[in-house]
């Protein structure tokens, strides 16, 4: 069973949870234990991603 959780956004950190959306289809570096919060740090960023790409490019424009 899946559980939701929702966090407030916030800029891209390798310990910050990883919006689903942006962890479909890439790969893991490491086991992960079932039921644990997906993490940046536990995803091998795709190397040609427009959606990657856009996401740091929101992170600059509205960094605090």
């Amino acid at each position: 069973m899946f559980e939701h959780l929702i966090v407030p956004a916030s800029p891209i950190d390798n310990h910050s949870p990883i919006p689903l959306y942006m962890a479909l289809g890439n790969q893991l570096k490491k086991d992960v234990p079932a039921g644990s919060i997906l993490t940046y740090d536990m995803i091998v960023e795709p190397s040609c991603s427009r959606l990657w790409e856009l996401r740091k490019q929101q992170d600059q424009t509205f960094k605090k």
